[in-house]
């Protein structure tokens, strides 16, 4: 009697898991094969170097990249790329900079939907405000990893 009502409740839980399962509503992010989601390309320009004033008064520079998504699906510039920006031999720091009228850091972190582009600014501590910037993107998502490099003079 006891294996009879063990089996049967095997059932009833078979049958509840299969009733369960239906397919649902898939997301937009799920619906696209593996194989295509990196299918675009992502551009990258390094724009300008901006002198600015961090939170503390002190000097920072504002970079400015144009970043373009081409993939199917959103990407933010600060998550899709490594930046190095050197003054000489030293790597500089990002640098705490207040929103304004001219400068915005959540450009930098702001989901970019598929086939759309931003200007995305980075704020960073110099070394001093008279050498260039020689800075280097690293693409780390899409098909085309390249590195772009450029030196930027400060004005």
């Amino acid at each position: 009697m006891k294996k009879l009502l063990a089996l049967a409740l095997c059932f009833v839980m078979c049958f509840s898991f299969v009733a369960c399962g239906g397919k649902g509503e898939e997301s937009s992010n799920t619906s696209v094969a593996p194989t295509e989601k990196t299918t675009g390309k992502i551009s990258v320009e390094i724009l300008s170097a901006k002198p600015a004033k961090d939170t503390n008064d002190k000097d920072a520079i504002v970079v400015e990249y144009k970043f373009k998504n081409g993939t199917q699906k959103s990407l933010a510039f600060k998550f899709s790329t490594k930046v190095t920006v050197k003054q000489g031999d030293q790597a500089l720091k990002l640098a705490a900079v207040p929103k304004s009228d001219s400068f915005d850091s959540a450009t930098s972190t702001k989901p970019i939907k598929p086939n759309e582009e931003i200007v995305a600014q980075v704020a960073y501590t110099p070394v001093d405000m008279k050498t260039a910037l020689d800075i280097s993107v690293k693409l780390e998502q899409g098909e085309d990893k390249t590195e772009i490099t450029k030196q930027v003079p400060l004005a």
